[in-house]
């Protein structure tokens, strides 16, 4: 991958079986090797658009 620099971007995508992150506590290791290592962090979480179209699934998806 080479060497990165401070303006450069890192991606990851995870899958989105929410269950595997919540429940387990191996995201929680890997953001703190990723800040140990220096890096700034923001975490995104996208709600697939079928949820937009009933009331109780977009109340349950934007909780998760």
């Amino acid at each position: 991958m080479g060497d990165l620099n401070t303006d450069d971007y890192v991606l990851f995508d995870c899958p989105g079986q929410i269950e595997l992150y919540a429940h387990l506590d191996i995201m929680t290791k890997v953001i703190g090797h990723l800040q140990t290592g220096g890096f700034s962090l923001c975490s995104v979480y996208i709600l697939d658009s079928t949820f937009l179209t009933d009331d109780s699934k977009f109340i349950s998806g934007i909780m998760v």
